[in-house]
């Protein structure tokens, strides 16, 4: 049994990280994705893991989500796959090196966009990132923010193939706990809970109470759940810029 799987499973609750690609967006100008800082600015992404391990984190993401060479390719960095998924690695390993935490270095993998190819094809897209992040030294895979099931447990698939490390599977969900396909939190779970997965839960989404009323309907698939909100979508009040969806009226 892995060192996560005990933790998960013997351990208090996990604090993860926040979000790395938008505060990484913001700290480096001209970035084509935020993936591309790995290459181009490793400090700012260093300087980024280390402050979520001194705030607390016990789990951090490299920066890869749209590191797959189906996303790459749209900003002409398809021959960057391997570089840019070999550096992400290396800083978490740095920062958790640096901040004396023995935090756990997840490898973070998104849905591929639109992907045009065929199913094997898109198997092998997901393979070949997992195969380059597994290589570098990650402890577990985090398949996160997929709006569709189908390729959630494609991409879970491809990735057991090719490892055996622990998966993480999760899903964006609505304020009524569906995916943008219709597939609800609980119909969700019942699939995924065949999968060789270890943890399920919710991210990305409309806020905290989103996320907590999609995992509450995950419960029956006896897993361990997540939930990896973001703070909901932004709108005015007066002259001020809200975020309604994170905290209850």
């Amino acid at each position: 049994m892995s060192r996560f799987v005990e933790r998960l499973h013997d351990g208090p609750p996990l604090v993860g990280d926040g979000g790395t690609g938008v505060l990484v967006s913001s700290a480096v100008a001209r970035l084509r994705c935020p993936e591309e800082a790995n290459v181009r600015a490793p400090e700012s992404v260093l300087s980024l893991h280390l402050n979520f391990i001194r705030a607390g984190a016990d789990l951090i993401e490299t920066n890869t989500f749209g590191a797959n060479r189906s996303k790459l390719r749209t900003q002409f960095l398809e021959n960057d796959v391997k570089p840019i998924n070999e550096a992400a690695v290396k800083i978490a390993r740095d920062a958790r090196e640096v901040s004396g935490r023995d935090v756990f270095i997840a490898g973070s993998i998104g849905p591929l966009g639109d992907f045009q190819g065929e199913s094997e094809e898109r198997g092998a897209v997901f393979a070949e990132q997992a195969e380059l992040l597994e290589g570098r030294g990650v402890d577990l895979f985090l398949i996160e923010s997929f709006f569709e099931l189908g390729e959630l447990i494609a991409a879970i698939e491809a990735v057991r193939g090719v490892s055996s490390l622990p998966i993480v599977a999760l899903l964006t969900f609505d304020e009524d706990a569906q995916t943008l396909s219709g597939v609800t939190a609980t119909e969700a779970a019942a699939a995924l809970a065949s999968q060789d997965v270890v943890a399920i839960g919710a991210n990305h989404g409309l806020g905290v109470q989103a996320a907590l009323r999609a995992i509450e309907r995950m419960g029956a698939a006896d897993k361990p759940l997540v939930a990896m909100p973001n703070v909901g979508l932004a709108s005015l009040a007066g002259r001020r810029i809200v975020f309604p969806h994170a905290t209850p009226e």
